[in-house]
């Protein structure tokens, strides 16, 4: 069994992790060059901390960039190398807009990134934290023509809301608050203080209107087009010229047409 790892969060340790959960962390950015680590036991306070950026092996999301880096190390487990720490802060990591269209709507919640477009939204795990609740599965994309259901809960005083999408064969939490902020369909967000909550939920509640007006018009049948006047004009004359209109009923007909 290979060796655990452990990352700092203020001053607690979270994990354990293995060296290939570690690796995806940095190249997703849930750990940046200046974050903490320590490979140990436990991740206790006897544990040495290093910064991230000491670590070989260790390729950071702002490193991997065109043209390729060499990877040659990365597939072996990770070692601590002589350098000195460096302080860079994590920066967030953003969406990809398709086909050259941003998001609609983009706000950042307790752990994630929610962005919604046209016919679908992304919600976007962030920091350590985000990735710790939703897991190694990354962003999750989700077209509205999915969405059977919106619950939205709204944010209180002392609580934070949260929106939740059903989508066919989904799991989405059934279980309230707690559980919904390791649900990978759910968006949380708000101040556990309460302090700006009434301004997110406006918000949120915005949202969750612009996306059921989306499938709506998604589901909408195209309204007919009206005829011409050349085809109602035609199609008179037709009528005419089988001798089911009489020249007086034809010439009647084709004056209420042009002054309608």
């Amino acid at each position: 069994m290979g060796k655990q790892w452990f990352v700092k969060l203020g001053d607690q340790p979270t994990g354990p992790f293995t060296a290939s959960q570690i690796k995806q962390m940095a190249q997703e950015g849930h750990i940046a060059p200046g974050s903490f680590v320590a490979q140990g036991a436990d991740g206790t306070a006897n544990t040495k901390w290093v910064a991230a950026s000491t670590v070989k092996g260790l390729a950071f999301k702002e490193d991997l960039a065109p043209p390729e880096r060499d990877t040659t190390d990365v597939e072996s487990a990770p070692v601590i190398v002589d350098r000195e720490p460096q302080t860079t802060e994590p920066q967030p990591a953003a969406v990809p807009h398709q086909s050259g269209k941003g998001p609609v709507y983009q706000m950042k919640g307790v752990n994630d990134l929610l962005e919604v477009y046209e016919n679908k939204l992304v919600i976007t795990p962030k920091g350590v934290m985000g990735f710790l609740n939703k897991g190694l599965k990354g962003q999750k994309e989700i077209p509205f023509r999915s969405i059977t259901a919106i619950q939205f809960k709204k944010a209180g005083s002392m609580t934070k809301g949260y929106l939740q999408f059903t989508i066919p064969g989904g799991k989405e939490s059934k279980s309230g608050l707690m559980a919904a902020v390791r649900d990978e369909n759910t968006f949380m967000f708000g101040s556990g203080t309460g302090f700006g909550n009434d301004a997110l939920n406006r918000k949120v509640e915005e949202i969750k209107r612009y996306i059921e007006t989306q499938q709506m018009a998604r589901e909408s049948p195209p309204a007919p087009q009206a005829a011409s006047l050349t085809d109602e004009l035609a199609k008179l004359a037709i009528l005419r010229d089988q001798g089911i209109l009489s020249e007086d009923e034809f010439e009647a007909a084709k004056h209420r047409l042009i002054h309608r």
